[in-house]
């Protein structure tokens, strides 16, 4: 049998305060789209966490899909990131494409608390900007 990947449809991001990063990623030209409190025998087995309780909130960009969704769980424990540096080859990063280097400008602009490096051109001739969400998740925008 063959296997068929189908894509994928959203990345999710645990946060650890839903309003600041709902702010950040519209910031980023997503709008919020949905949003629901998962609770349950599935959450916790798809968690490894018993009783987890997760805000989730989705957050749409114009294309509709791929989302990006912020999962807050709430309850007693360790909510803590260890930011990664960004030269880290463990270090993850969420790579979305705007239209335009002219908006990757005015996002930035926008951002620039949040901007660790850029707006450059790289060696494949992408505009890029690197920043990071209220969590410290590493954002990359690039632009052609």
């Amino acid at each position: 049998m063959q296997d068929i990947c189908l894509g994928i449809d959203h990345s999710a991001v645990s946060v650890s305060s839903t309003a600041p990063s709902i702010e950040f990623y519209e910031g980023l030209g997503l709008d919020r789209s949905g949003g629901s409190l998962n609770v349950g025998r599935e959450q916790a087995l798809l968690d490894n966490v018993s009783n987890a309780v997760v805000e989730v909130t989705a957050l749409t960009p114009a294309e509709a899909t791929p989302h990006v969704e912020l999962l807050c769980y709430r309850g007693d424990f360790d909510r803590r990131v260890q930011p990664q540096a960004s030269n880290d080859t463990a270090a993850t990063r969420l790579v979305l494409t705007v239209e335009s280097r002219a908006t990757l400008e005015t996002v930035c602009a926008h951002l620039s608390g949040a901007l660790l490096r850029g707006p450059e051109v790289g060696g494949d001739n992408l505009y890029r900007a690197l920043l990071h969400d209220p969590d410290g998740h590493l954002i990359c925008l690039e632009a052609p």
